[in-house]
C-alpha cells in the first residue's frame, strides 16, 4: 500500500483500500481471513464484481467508468497471478486418488466426506490454493457415477437400534455393581 501511495498509483491504492475494507469487515463478523485460500477467494470475488460492474457500465455507455473498472481488474489479476494455484491435472488427480482410496477401503464416498478429507489438516489441499469450482465439479462427476447406498428398511433400522441399546446396557452394568 505504501508503494502505491509513493508511486501515486490511485487505481492500485483504491483497489487495496477496498480489499482492506472488506477484510476488516469480515474480521468484525468473526469470519476473518485465516488462509491463503480465503484471501484468494476474496480477490476472485472482487474481480468478478468488477467485471460485472464494467459490463453494466459498458451497457450504459459509460466508457470512463469501464476504463476504471478494467484497471481495477488488472490490479486484482496481478495479485491473483502471484498465488501458486494447483493445476487442473493436480487437482483432478488428488480427488480421483482419494475417491479410489475410499472405495478400496469399502467406504462409499459422499461429496461432503470427500471435500472434508481433501481440505482437512493432513488432506491433499490443506493450505493450498485450488479452483473451488473445479473441486466441486470433479467431486460431483466422480461421486455421481457410484451406485447409491441401499437404504435400510424400517425393520432393519429397528433391529440395529435394539442391538445398539442392548450393547449400551451391557456396558453400563459395571456401574451398577
Amino acid at each position: 500500500m505504501k508503494e502505491a501511495m509513493k508511486a501515486k498509483d490511485t487505481q492500485r491504492l483504491n483497489t487495496l483500500r477496498g480489499i482492506l475494507t472488506e477484510t476488516t469487515l469480515l474480521e468484525k463478523q468473526s469470519q476473518g481471513i485465516e488462509s491463503k485460500m480465503e484471501l484468494y477467494k476474496l480477490l476472485q470475488k472482487r474481480q468478478k464484481a468488477c467485471t460485472a460492474a464494467a459490463q453494466e457500465f459498458q451497457d450504459a455507455g459509460r466508457e470512463d467508468l469501464v476504463g476504471k473498472e478494467n484497471e481495477q481488474i488488472g490490479v486484482l489479476q496481478g495479485y491473483l497471478n502471484e498465488f501458486d494455484v494447483l493445476s487442473t491435472d493436480q487437482t483432478e488427480t488428488a480427488i480421483r486418488d482419494l475417491v479410489t482410496w475410499m472405495e478400496s477401503k469399502g467406504s462409499h464416498p459422499r461429496r461432503g466426506t470427500v471435500r472434508k478429507q481433501l481440505f482437512q489438516e493432513n488432506g491433499a489441499f490443506h493450505d493450498k490454493i485450488v479452483d473451488d469450482h473445479l473441486v466441486t465439479t470433479t467431486i460431483n462427476d466422480l461421486v455421481k457415477d457410484l451406485p447409491p447406498l441401499k437404504k435400510k428398511s424400517k425393520k432393519e433400522r429397528e433391529k440395529a437400534r435394539s442391538i445398539a441399546q442392548a450393547d449400551n446396557s451391557k456396558d453400563d452394568t459395571h456401574l451398577v455393581q
